[in-house]
């Protein structure tokens, strides 16, 4: 076994960034979540405030 001295974190290259790699996922991602927001359903200030009428009217709420 050879006596090696150098720092594990010398020992081998750094690697080289991906630019065009981070770019392709950051395009997924970005459509990823415009389809997540797409297909997410939107609530109204309206929505809400029936939504809490109708829960204030049920039987057994004070």
């Amino acid at each position: 076994m050879a006596n090696n001295d150098t720092p594990w974190a010398e020992r081998w290259p750094k690697p080289e960034f991906d630019h065009q790699g981070w770019e392709e996922a950051m395009s997924e991602l970005s459509n990823m979540a415009g389809e997540i927001a797409q297909n997410t359903p939107k609530f109204t200030k309206e929505d809400l405030e029936s939504a809490k009428g109708n829960l204030s009217q049920a039987p057994g709420t004070d």
